[in-house]
């Protein structure tokens, strides 16, 4: 495989689609060695909000308007608005992939160079090079020893059981000091629940994962089968990377606390697409990597204060749920929670989005 393209992105989950979308009309060339949406890591679950403003409503399982926070014996149950979903990993790739009209071309990513992108397959040279290949970033990590630190990396550990009788409905997470450094959450997913186990630091907790998995089901009286997760990186890293762009959780673009990472990366991928875009029409005042790293520090600083409230949920889990107890209950939990979901949704970009077209 030996061509050119204006754009060439590895990786084929939120945020290389999301690049992909924003440049639909361009020369664009999608790289994943793995089938399109056949690899899921996470939970799957974004607010509605995000979903419906990128027209992918199609793939949402169960809809949630309330968080649950339970810790000890006690819980406090915090409305959502907007509401979260869950979604069907599978075809939200899918349909992401068909709106920008792109097939994804079942290659791997291998390095850098300049003007060209290296993989399993030959090469691509191209005038844009997106690195959107995950926790791994493998063109990023090819240029720059160390760029994706285990250091700074969390770790997910779930498994997708058929729903119990009975299971409420919401998003349910656990603060519970007899868990690792971290939580655990059951999410319903239309007629199963996923349920999950996370630890804030992948070294030495990742380790225990699939005891603490276990351990945490028992209290449902169920065993995991089939288990998916990985490594979460919850550390912004530099988003670009000699004249690759990083995007998504290549770029640690993951909230920290919630380890939410759709939102994020959908949000930054389209962002980087439209200054791609800009670029490649000769209508960018300035390098698109510059502009994009000025894009990423713009939003730093919602990261670090997420980091904070993270720490505090590592160190003190049940701590953690009676202060969420005590805000609602004083009316701060909801302006916070309100605050955070506003963040990082298409619907709130310029309107030069290709979404508004």
């Amino acid at each position: 495989m030996t061509r050119h393209a204006e754009v060439v992105i590895a990786g084929a989950s939120f945020a290389g689609l999301a690049t992909a979308l924003a440049l639909k009309g361009r020369d664009v060339v999608v790289l994943d060695p793995k089938p399109l949406g056949h690899n899921p890591k996470s939970a799957n679950t974004t607010p509605l909000s995000t979903l419906r403003a990128l027209r992918l409503l199609g793939s949402v399982r169960e809809i949630h308007p309330e968080l649950v926070i339970h810790f000890g014996p006690q819980s406090v149950h915090l409305p959502s608005s907007p509401a979260f979903a869950t979604v069907d990993y599978q075809r939200l790739c899918q349909s992401l992939a068909k709106q920008a009209g792109i097939e994804v071309r079942p290659a791997r990513a291998l390095g850098y160079q300049p003007g060209r992108v290296l993989t399993d397959q030959g090469e691509i040279t191209c005038r844009f090079a997106v690195d959107a290949s995950g926790p791994a970033a493998v063109l990023a990590s090819a240029l720059q020893l160390g760029y994706a630190r285990r250091r700074f990396m969390a770790a997910g550990l779930e498994t997708e059981l058929p729903r119990p009788p009975h299971f409420p409905g919401g998003l349910h997470f656990y603060l519970d000091n007899s868990l690792p450094y971290g939580y655990a959450w059951a999410f319903g997913s239309g007629e199963s629940v996923r349920f999950g186990l996370g630890v804030f630091q992948a070294e030495p907790y990742a380790r225990d994962l699939k005891n603490g998995l276990r351990h945490f089901l028992n209290r449902f009286d169920l065993e995991p089968t089939s288990t998916h997760g990985g490594l979460i990186p919850l550390r912004l890293r530099e988003p670009v990377v000699g004249e690759v762009l990083v995007v998504g959780d290549a770029a640690g673009q993951v909230l920290p606390a919630s380890a939410e990472g759709i939102r994020p990366a959908l949000y930054f991928g389209q962002r980087l697409g439209l200054l791609l875009r800009q670029a490649l029409e000769g209508s960018l005042e300035g390098s698109a990597q510059t502009l994009y790293c000025q894009e990423v520090q713009r939003h730093r600083h919602r990261f670090e204060t997420l980091e904070k409230v993270q720490r505090l949920l590592g160190t003190a889990p049940e701590l953690s749920g009676w202060l969420l107890k005590m805000g609602s209950g004083l009316g701060i939990t909801r302006p916070f929670l309100h605050g955070y979901l506003r963040t990082f949704v298409p619907e709130h970009l310029p309107s030069d989005s290709i979404f508004r077209h």
